[in-house]
Order: C-alpha cells, then sequence, then structure tokens
C-alpha cells in the first residue's frame, strides 16, 4: 500500500526539508527506541546535542514523567495534530503515515499531512496529498484545516511574489501547473499566506475558463484545487458546484453550491448561491428543499425591486376564497408558460386572479382559465390581498416530482379570438411541428437530421419558428407562420392556434416544448447531454407537461446522431401505430 509520502515530488519538486531526511528520521527513531527500552541517559544525550528540536524535548519530558511514546492506533490521528500544533513535525509526520496506513481514504490525515508539508516547504508533494483529500471533499471542514495551514504560514505577501505570480499565471491552465509554478517560487514565497490565496484566485479564474472552453471536467479538478488553496473564496465553492453540474455530476455539485452558500457574507451572493442550488434540488428531484431555499431569494440583488413593487404582502400559502392575488411574471418566456398553470388553481379555490406579463404574452396567457385580467407592464395595479411572482408559486405549491398541478393541458384556445392560419389536412397526412434553434447554440439541433424522419408520404413538417432552413438544406418545411411573426403581440396565440392543429411536434430546449405542453399536443423534445436544470435527470418523461417525451443526448457527446436515431425508432413506431 502506498502512502501520501510516498508519491513522487515532480520534476520540479525542492529538496527535502531538513526534518524529513534520513538523518533526522534516523536520530528521532534511535530516541523512541531509547524511551521505550527505558534508557533515559541516551534519551536526554540525543536530545543535548539537538536542543532545537521539539521532537526530542517532547520525548524527554515523557520520559521524565515516565508516560509511553505511543498512543493506540485509533487516536493516531489525535496525536497527528497534537504534535502538529506543537511544532513537533517529526513526530507529527509519524502519527500521520499511521494513521493513513490505517486509513488511506482518511481526509483529515490527508488534508493535514498535506498542511505537514506544505509547512516544510515540500510544495508538490503538499498538493499531492490534499489533492487526494479534495477526492473525498467535504468543504468545510477542509477549510478549516487550510485556514489552521494559513495561521502557521504568517509570512506576509511581499508585492515582489505578486510580480513574480503574475509572470508565471498564464503558464497555469492545468491543476498540475499549479504545483509547477509552486515549486519554481522563491523559498521565501512560499511561506506567505497570501500566495496560497492569489494561487487560489487564479486556479478559479482559470476553472471558470475551462467552462467556457467546454472542458468541466478540467474546470472541476481546478475548482477542487482553488478549495484548497484559498478555503475563503465562496465564489470558487459555487463554481466548482457549477462544473460539477455541466460535467454530469449532479449529485457531486450539492455539497459545493451549499458550502458557497453558507461561507458568502454578501447577502444578494448568498441568495445567488441558494439560487443555485435550489436549481440543482429541482433538476434531482429533491423539491422537499424548495420550502427552505426559496425566502434566500428576497434577498438576491437584481430582484430586490420586487419587494416595493406593490404594497401588498407577498403570499403566505394561505387560500382564502374571496381575496384576489396579482401574479407577476417573471424569467423567460418558457418559465411564464409552465407557471401561469397556477391562475387556474387559485381560481378553483375561490380567488381572484390578476396577471401582469411581458406584453408579447398576454394574449397567451389570457388562454388561462381562472384569469380575471391580464395586463402588461407599466399597468395601473389596483388593490389586491397577495402578490407573487410567478416561479415563486411553483416552488410554494409543488412538493413531490412525481406529479404537477395540471400536468396536462391548460391552455384553453376557445378563450381566445380565432387568429391565424388554418391548416389543410388531406386523408394519411400526418402534421408535425418542427423547431430546431434556440437561444442556446449548444441546443440547436442540424436541420438536415429532421429530413430522415419522413418516413412515411403523408408526413408534412410545419415550421414553427421565423428562420428558414439554411439555404441548401434538405429539409423541405412548410412555413404558415411566415407573416405573423412580426405582430409581436399576437405571435405567440398565433403560434399557438397552428400548434394546437398539429398531431406531433418535435422541438429543441426552447419556449415552443412548454407551449405545446400546456396545450396538451403531443411532443418530443431533444435535450442536450447536460440539459436545462427542469428536465431533471434519466427520465425521458416530464412531470410539468404530460404530454411530452424526452430524447437525451448522451453524456459527453456533442453529436446529435443518436438522438436522431431515438426519434427515426419512435417515429416508425408511431407510424406503425397509426397504421
Amino acid at each position: 500500500m502506498t502512502s501520501p509520502d510516498d508519491c513522487p515530488s515532480g520534476a520540479g519538486a525542492a529538496p527535502a526539508p531538513a526534518e524529513f531526511r534520513p538523518n533526522s528520521l534516523a536520530l528521532l527513531t534511535e530516541a523512541l527506541h531509547a524511551l521505550r527500552h527505558g534508557d533515559s541517559a541516551r534519551l536526554q544525550a540525543l536530545c543535548s546535542t539537538h536542543p532545537d528540536s521539539a521532537d526530542l524535548r517532547h520525548l524527554a519530558a515523557l520520559s521524565a514523567a515516565g508516560l509511553p511514546a505511543c498512543a493506540p492506533a485509533h487516536q493516531a490521528l489525535e496525536r497527528a495534530w497534537e504534535h502538529h500544533a506543537a511544532d513537533r513535525l517529526c513526530l507529527a509526520r509519524l502519527a500521520y503515515q499511521t494513521a493513513l496506513a490505517i486509513d488511506p481514504a482518511d481526509r483529515e490525515a490527508l488534508s493535514g499531512f498535506g498542511i505537514l508539508r506544505m509547512r516544510l516547504d515540500d510544495i508538490p508533494g503538499s498538493l499531492t496529498a490534499l489533492t487526494r483529500a479534495a477526492t473525498l471533499l467535504d468543504p468545510t471542514l477542509l477549510a478549516a484545516d487550510l485556514h489552521r495551514a494559513d495561521r502557521e504560514l504568517g509570512i506576509r505577501f511581499g508585492i515582489l511574489a505578486t510580480r513574480v505570480l503574475s509572470m508565471l499565471a498564464g503558464s497555469i491552465t492545468t491543476a498540475a501547473d499549479v504545483a509547477t509554478v509552486l515549486s519554481r517560487l522563491a523559498c521565501p514565497f512560499r511561506h506567505a499566506a497570501g500566495l496560497y490565496r492569489e494561487l487560489g484566485m487564479l486556479a478559479a479564474r482559470r476553472a471558470v475558463d475551462r467552462m467556457k472552453d467546454g472542458a468541466p471536467v478540467q474546470a472541476i479538478t481546478l475548482g477542487r484545487l482553488a478549495v484548497i488553496l484559498d478555503p475563503g473564496l465562496p465564489e470558487a465553492y459555487s463554481n466548482l458546484g457549477y462544473s460539477s453540474e455541466m460535467a454530469g455530476r449532479y449529485a457531486q455539485a450539492y455539497r459545493p453550491y451549499l458550502c458557497g452558500a453558507l461561507a458568502n457574507t454578501d447577502p444578494s451572493r448568498r441568495a445567488y448561491a441558494y439560487l443555485m442550488l435550489k436549481h440543482l434540488c429541482f433538476r434531482l428531484g429533491r423539491w422537499e428543499r424548495f420550502a427552505e431555499l426559496l425566502p434566500h431569494k428576497r434577498n438576491y440583488g437584481p430582484l430586490t425591486w420586487w419587494n416595493t413593487l406593490h404594497p401588498a404582502p407577498l403570499w403566505d400559502g394561505t387560500l382564502k376564497p374571496g381575496t384576489s392575488i396579482l401574479i407577476y411574471a417573471e424569467s423567460g418566456f418558457g418559465d411564464v408558460i409552465q407557471c401561469i398553470r397556477y391562475a387556474d388553481y387559485f381560481h378553483a379555490h375561490g380567488m381572484e386572479v390578476h396577471v401582469a406579463c411581458d406584453r408579447r404574452l398576454v394574449s397567451l396567457c389570457r388562454l388561462v382559465p381562472g384569469a380575471t385580467t391580464v395586463q402588461a407592464p407599466p399597468c395601473r395595479i389596483g388593490r389586491v390581498d397577495w402578490r407573487a411572482w410567478s416561479f415563486d408559486l411553483f416552488y410554494m405549491i409543488e412538493r413531490d416530482p412525481a406529479r404537477t398541478f395540471k400536468a396536462d393541458g391548460y391552455l384553453d384556445l376557445t378563450r381566445g379570438p380565432e387568429v391565424g392560419p388554418v391548416l389543410e389536412r388531406r386523408p394519411g397526412d400526418l402534421l408535425v411541428g418542427i423547431k430546431w434553434t434556440t437561444t442556446d447554440p449548444a441546443k440547436d439541433l442540424p436541420p438536415d437530421a429532421f429530413a430522415r424522419l419522413r418516413l412515411h408520404p403523408g408526413i408534412r413538417f410545419i415550421s414553427l419558428q421565423p428562420e428558414p432552413p439554411p439555404a441548401g438544406s434538405a429539409l423541405a418545411v412548410e412555413r404558415p407562420l411566415d407573416g405573423f411573426f412580426d405582430d409581436a403581440e399576437e405571435s405567440f396565440l398565433v403560434t399557438a392556434r397552428v400548434v394546437g392543429q398539429l398531431d406531433l411536434v418535435i422541438t429543441a430546449d426552447s419556449v415552443i416544448a412548454h407551449l405545446a405542453g400546456a396545450l396538451g399536443i403531443e411532443t418530443w423534445v431533444a435535450l442536450k447531454a447536460v440539459p436545462d436544470w427542469r428536465w431533471m435527470v434519466e427520465r425521458d418523461d416530464s412531470p410539468l407537461y404530460d404530454s411530452l417525451t424526452l430524447f437525451r443526448q448522451p453524456l459527453g457527446e456533442i453529436s446529435w446522431d443518436s438522438v436522431f436515431e431515438a426519434l427515426e425508432a419512435a417515429m416508425r413506431r408511431r407510424i406503425a401505430a397509426g397504421a
């Protein structure tokens, strides 16, 4: 079994500190042997030749008191911390090694041993142990460990070290580069607490860069190192959580998000960290956490204007007939469509419902049963008893991801005017609405791939987006909505009327998925490998809309081939069933 002390230090490693050289260990071994055999004279002689050794002085004191030199094996880690704090570094080293021999995966022993090696200038070896500890990361405890290291290092970080670090910063792109830089810095700077803080911030920035480059696994490694080097960076925890989530390591993202929130002293930043955690809980189906996490949203800086928008109090969950509530539609269009379903919920409990939303959604939101008025700000909002953000209603009402309120269609086209085109339908036709672009290029679908889904002469593709297929594309579509997209206040309503005439919708992760789901139209949604959090994980259905089927890109893939293979197979089954 290999201990962390046996790990190679790397090509740029500094020479082993004096306390770690064989002659020092041989001296300590001889002193321990003398203590165990009661040879106090030999022990005193050894101590007199090395009066500055805290380890030997401690052994001499034990001999004088007649106490044993060793504790039981299960107390090795406790003894290691005791020696470490008292500057008995050789004894601490032996105790850490004993603890790691018992349990090589002991995170506290690994982190303590890494701190010890850091103090003794063995920077690459220190990072080896600390990185191992990071793979077993409990950031809250690890932060306490490294704050102790910060106090031990203690020397000010001079401007010269800052300049040296700035010259080397460009060479850091991976976790291994951090160890290389540390091994190249002059010895006095290695003891500077500020050095590790600067490196922690640099590693955190590089982690963000790796995420932007589409390399979340590298970002995770750098993010862990940033947390180790400077536990005082709450954003490093949050970034580590985000990197883990974007790498598809959803469960691993939970604790960094939580620690980022707990470690943040700024109320707005803490609220944002809790917002990220809330989204992760949505994805993981931990909807029981919503009640605990939602109140933090009130402190998020960009949203505090809502606290004074209207004098009515925030809805507290009380359903009281005869009262009124204002639902203010927030976030993106898909979010509004998802949450407008609750208007009918309040109406069914005898409450009067008023909705304020973007002007482009007013005519669509009027299709929801239960809405007394729907207006676009700036508008005069009369007296109401309660007010609520639309997404807050979701977090307050939904507690069980196995189902949601009104998961079947809840937009009622008969409540609106009959505007827009009427699609011609011939015998044997299968009208399929398609949407391939989104607001995120990573979610966009290749238009030509849809052509492979035309497996029957009666399949007609109806475009549900403003843009035509690219020039030279093999995809042929009908475009009945051309000319209607220019009318911003009616385009969603017209699109809804066209979708309501379709047999099937196939779409990227766009607002059309929400619109078709809210209308109860059978819809197939193609999702990238790590999709938006609302689509959760490892399921081909959605509790939000009964009519949706999800087709997921395999983790690690950037091609859409496997998704369209699954869509083609589903289309063959549908045609066979229809025949």
